[in-house]
């Protein structure tokens, strides 16, 4: 009798939680990273070496954005292969920008000079883009087209999903051969 009576009230938990989950996807908003297709929300942070830098001045570039932690170990690797991937498309329409979310400079300054960035880091310790972009994991990624439409997001990070990137980056810039 006790076993019916757990597995009945384990059945309606689950489907009260199936229920819950189906509803939380059909909301408006409701799946973290969801901005494909929308213009990206806008925003200004202070950069690294002090300049005011507001997304909207790189529309008509391509941009690759990243929001990152120095807590987190798969944003240290991703950062190597951002650096990368700015190097190889240095000559061309795109930008890179990378928004950290560390309360503490040092950190970030620490392992900036260690991984050798050369694109601009901006400060984002009141965790403002971080709420207007809503990563569910770190690192997040975010590839923008020139009108500054959210093309492509990615949540987390693995080895090969720099192949997604410059696949990405590719397609828009020749799309903006075109236009």
């Amino acid at each position: 009798m006790r076993h019916r009576r757990r597995t009945a009230r384990t059945g309606k938990r689950a489907a009260a939680l199936l229920s819950a989950l189906l509803l939380a996807a059909l909301l408006p908003g409701a799946n973290a990273g969801s901005l494909e297709g929308e213009l990206a929300p806008d925003f200004a942070l202070k950069s690294m070496d002090g300049q005011n830098l507001r997304l909207s001045e790189y529309r008509g570039e391509v941009v690759l954005m990243n929001l990152w932690g120095s807590w987190c170990g798969k944003c240290r690797d991703q950062l190597a292969a951002i650096e990368q991937l700015r190097e190889t498309y240095s000559d061309q329409n795109v930008a890179v920008l990378s928004v950290n979310l560390d309360r503490k400079l040092k950190k970030v300054r620490g392992l900036t000079e260690q991984l050798s960035l050369n694109f601009p880091i901006l400060l984002d310790p009141r965790k403002q883009v971080a709420r207007a972009y809503d990563p569910s994991r770190m690192p997040m990624t975010v590839v923008l087209d020139q009108s500054g439409t959210v093309r492509a997001t990615w949540q987390g990070y693995k080895a090969g999903d720099t192949q997604l990137y410059m696949a990405e980056l590719e397609q828009l810039l020749s799309e903006q051969t075109w236009n």
